[in-house]
């Protein structure tokens, strides 16, 4: 149950949200007010500790740009770069983590079919053959062709998907919120999803990730170009940087949020392309943003 001093201010919060007069600050008092009191697994409580910290190194969103790291590092060490794996030497956490996460994409049956062992048994036979000291993972017993099925599996693809819709981000605000009693009017909140999304762009804006003390990956808000010049809708991008690869960009939240209606003019930028003289309009990503009275995302 809140104590009813931040159930009063949360409800304030709310009830601007409902009459669609609030702002990004609104938002992030309301994640940073409620965030110990809504589930632990929730989308408001990742949001909220993701924006509660410029530095993340833990999370969901963390988690998700440390699988794209693990995955692209993988495909630079043994596709691009052409470098033979030895599990007689000892390996790294990095590599040790893409071997799981790549098992959790691969289905039970289409592993007990190949190999005679589940998903489960697979992770489980793979962890039993390593031992582990300050993150290097070395051989504890002889290697074998369980263990050789279970890499080659995993290093057989590479899959990369955004982190969270813009749907589930705003119905699982609203369950959070309804949960603890916030709501007055669920038809009114679902109308102001638009805003409440620009809103959540913008404080999620800028954010760092750590592997130790260094940076792997930042998020920036960007209305990305095809290939034509067009620019399309505004999304929250992670940027990566993997070792010896060039930055890794992926998609970690889209939107539906056309870039003409949301975005002040002032946001979009010429650039040159590679041909000399020709140029076409790309959104400036290292402006800092924040939400207009108009509506409209603009730099600060």
């Amino acid at each position: 149950m809140l104590p009813k001093a931040i159930e009063l201010k949360a409800k304030g919060i709310v009830k601007k949200i409902e009459q669609g007069l609030f702002s990004e600050d609104d938002i992030e008092l309301l994640l940073i007010r409620l965030r110990e009191y809504v589930d632990a697994k929730s989308i408001f409580r990742e949001i909220s500790h993701f924006i509660a910290h410029h530095k993340r190194d833990s999370g969901l969103t963390f988690l998700s740009l440390y699988k794209v790291y693990c995955r692209m590092r993988a495909y630079g060490e043994f596709q691009y770069h052409k470098k033979q794996l030895d599990l007689s030497r000892p390996i790294e956490k990095w590599f040790y983590d893409f071997v799981l996460f790549q098992l959790d994409e691969i289905e039970s049956h289409v592993l007990k079919k190949k190999y005679g062992f589940s998903r489960k048994e697979a992770k489980r036979v793979f962890k039993s053959f390593f031992t582990e000291d300050n993150d290097i993972y070395r051989l504890g017993k002889v290697a074998n062709q369980d263990l050789a099925n279970i890499v080659n599996e995993a290093s057989s693809f590479i899959k990369i998907q955004p982190l969270f819709s813009c749907d589930e981000i705003v119905d699982g605000f609203y369950q959070s919120l309804n949960n603890l009693g916030l709501i007055n009017d669920q038809g009114e909140f679902k109308k102001q999803s638009d805003k409440l999304i620009l809103s959540l762009l913008v404080l999620m804006h800028k954010r760092e990730f750590h592997i130790g003390k260094d940076v792997f990956g930042k998020t920036e808000v960007d209305c990305p170009a095809d290939g034509f010049g067009k620019i399309k809708n505004l999304e929250l991008r992670g940027t990566i940087q993997v070792p010896n690869l060039v930055a890794i960009v992926v998609t970690l939240i889209e939107t539906s949020l056309d870039c003409a209606a949301w975005c002040d003019p002032e946001l979009l930028a010429q650039k040159e392309t590679n041909f000399k003289g020709h140029f076409w309009t790309v959104f400036d990503q290292s402006a800092d943003l924040t939400v207009g009275e108009n509506g409209k995302l603009r730099r600060l």
